[in-house]
């Protein structure tokens, strides 16, 4: 009797097999014969006499860049970026922006670069250099970014039009206007990007690529068919990864080729160095295992092949890859996922890193 918690299915008044966790008081509690090959504790609790929950990490990973052996991590509800450099430094920023409790995707990406790192997201776009500070350069909600010789690309879908921003590190920056719709992907390229863009209306969704040069130049493609709510972008080779399992090459008119079957489907995925990574359930799962996971497979675009597979426990991870090859993944640390060496470094625990940071600093300054 007490305090505990309990994990599993949760069978009763709430809904059939609901895999979950309760916190409460037990006041009894039984054993359950197993039915349907499963075995279950049938519990009386007091919900509302509930301990404190436990208190939240320095920091929770949400998004990764990579440049050379530096890793630049954004939290996941707080304006705040940590840089972890090789020789075991770490950096705090804290970004002037709002805190998003509980969202419901990424707030921020981060594109680090020579001289320091992007952030763009839901409130606007944020320069953090290398010497420690941080500049809030635009206050527009960023959809989609990437990068390209330390240039940043946003995309800022509307049902009028699509706001495209070509960033400079000095902070001045270009706008420019292409064909309303959904932004759904993006890649860089030798000269410029690639923006994949699905049209709001009609079914099935039709869409259109815009080559977006460096010095702002547009070119609209012709119009795209069948379009999937998920689409991974590639530039080496130019194509398109459908999550629904195929992939469409792209040729160099901007149309795209015929769909060829692709390695495997998913729901959600990205580009990290070169390589694809797609998010997945896992195909062999036991009926009755109640653990929270998912799978994420590294894809070879050029091969097709499978370089590896690994479990991990959020749905959304991010994913980037450091001047040695080694592929991280955002968990709840920095989890390392593919080395070509063969051996993995152990994982980074962001949040036991950064409380030792500010106790080393709190005591240089006390």
């Amino acid at each position: 009797m007490g305090r505990v918690r309990l994990t599993g299915r949760l069978v009763g008044d709430f809904s059939y097999a609901t895999t979950g966790s309760a916190r409460g008081r037990v006041l009894s509690a039984r054993g359950l014969s197993a039915v349907r090959h499963e075995s279950g504790v049938l519990a009386e609790l007091d919900l509302d006499d509930v301990p404190p929950p436990p208190l939240r990490p320095s920091i929770v990973p949400a998004t990764i860049s990579a440049y050379g052996r530096r890793l630049w991590v954004a939290d996941h509800e707080l304006p705040q970026v940590v840089r972890l450099d090789d020789n075991g430094g770490l950096t705090e920023f804290v970004l002037p922006g709002r805190i998003y409790p509980d969202p419901s995707g990424h707030p921020w990406r981060v594109h680090a670069d020579a001289e320091g790192c992007w952030v763009a997201g839901w409130d606007g776009v944020y320069r953090c250099a290398d010497s420690g500070n941080v500049r809030r350069l635009g206050d527009r909600s960023v959809g989609i970014s990437t990068t390209l010789d330390r240039m940043l690309l946003t995309c800022t879908g509307g049902k009028d039009r699509t706001l495209l921003g070509l960033w400079h590190p000095d902070g001045s920056h270009t706008d420019i206007d292409a064909p309303a719709g959904q932004v759904m992907a993006v890649t860089n390229r030798p000269g410029g990007f690639w923006v994949l863009v699905r049209r709001w209306t009609g079914l099935p969704r039709t869409g259109f690529v815009v080559a977006v040069d460096l010095d702002g130049a547009l070119t609209i493609g012709p119009e795209i068919e069948d379009l999937d709510n998920d689409v991974v972008f590639t530039a080496d080779p130019p194509q398109l990864f459908d999550l629904r399992g195929i992939i469409r090459a792209l040729r160099p008119d901007l149309t795209v080729g015929e769909p060829v079957p692709g390695p495997l489907s998913g729901f959600r995925g990205g580009t990290a160095d070169g390589w694809v990574w797609i998010m997945h359930h896992d195909r062999e799962r036991a009926l009755f295992d109640n653990r929270r996971y998912w799978h994420l497979t590294l894809v070879d675009p050029s091969t097709q092949d499978i370089l590896t597979r690994v479990e991990v426990h959020t749905p959304d991870p991010d994913v980037t890859v450091d001047a040695e090859g080694t592929v991280w993944v955002t968990d709840a640390a920095l989890a390392p996922a593919y080395s070509p060496s063969g051996t993995l470094p152990p994982p980074l625990h962001v949040a036991d890193l950064l409380d030792n940071a500010r106790t080393q600093r709190q005591t240089r300054q006390g």
